[in-house]
């Protein structure tokens, strides 16, 4: 879009955003639209200068309808590009309740985690070694911890939220130790376990996407709720019995990134309708079907 067509045109309709003929107003807001993001910060600053309600209810749904629409094309086109950075995708959904994100604030914040652990960890250490590092670094050095049973909220999964407060859900603990460990190359991954999401080590060289491999050995598995405690294959056999669920082949396998997000949103939603939030579940449910 042209300097020429922001300065002087885009005003120009944002002048006509109280236009009370709605057929009139149509043609006025498919034009600001076509704007895309490059008519953001205008239409942000009229809102708060404004005093017509009318008119700030416009421009708040102008705002969201194209921050809505480039997110959608940001998580289409990490998916059509392989899903191959976990935080990307975390940050994508993060954006769904936070626009105005401060993802610099956000990589800085988990830069100095990963640092923490590089610093404590050596060529010459095992994998379990490694883990155990990781371990105490998330839980014994910064005291992250999981939520209480029952007491699941959105904050608990988004990434920016679960940095700032120490507290996460299996999935939001998860996704953070995800992005620690692959960031240093270890082979960790999710596995999509029913109302426990658990991570698998694999005895493979290391790659930010396990499709290639998703049938390699599990060396073990990480348990992000308990601390990142160590368990075997016997016990997600126990766990499945207990709980009366038919074994799938899936629920021991590492999962890709793509999986680890559809789990992440799967249970956001789940939340949203809870609580009778309808909007944001048909949020989810559109971003849901981009990453299947």
């Amino acid at each position: 879009m042209s300097v020429e067509k922001n300065d002087i045109e885009l005003p120009a309709l944002i002048r006509l955003i109280d236009e009370p003929d709605e057929k009139i107003y149509r043609q006025i807001r498919l034009q600001i639209l076509a704007f895309g993001e490059d008519a953001l910060t205008r239409l942000e600053n009229a809102r708060e200068n404004s005093f017509d309600t009318f008119a700030q209810k416009r421009l708040a749904e102008i705002i969201r309808t194209i921050q809505t629409e480039s997110l959608h094309q940001d998580i289409a086109q990490w998916v059509l590009t392989g899903a191959g950075e976990l935080f990307n995708g975390a940050l994508l959904i993060s954006r769904f309740e936070n626009p105005g994100l401060d993802v610099a604030g956000v990589s800085r914040s988990l830069a100095r985690i990963i640092q923490d652990v590089w610093l404590e960890m050596n060529d010459q250490m095992s994998l379990l070694d490694k883990v155990k590092v990781v371990n105490h670094i998330l839980f014994d050095v910064h005291r992250f911890a999981a939520t209480k049973p029952g007491a699941t909220a959105p904050e608990h999964y988004f990434i920016q939220d679960v940095l700032e407060n120490k507290r996460g859900s299996s999935v939001g603990l998860g996704i953070l130790y995800l992005i620690v460990a692959q960031s240093l190359k270890l082979p960790v991954f999710g596995v999509d376990l029913p109302f426990n999401f658990v991570l698998a080590t694999l005895d493979k060289a290391p790659a930010r996407n396990p499709d290639a491999y998703l049938n390699a050995p599990v060396m073990f598995y990480i348990n992000p709720v308990y601390k990142g405690m160590v368990f075997v294959r016997r016990e997600i056999d126990r766990f499945l019995k207990e709980s009366k669920i038919e074994i799938n082949p899936a629920y021991y396998q590492a999962c890709n990134n793509v999986t680890v997000i559809q789990r992440m949103v799967l249970e956001l939603r789940s939340i949203c309708e809870r609580e009778g939030q309808t909007e944001k579940m048909d949020g989810f449910d559109d971003i849901l079907g981009l990453l299947r």
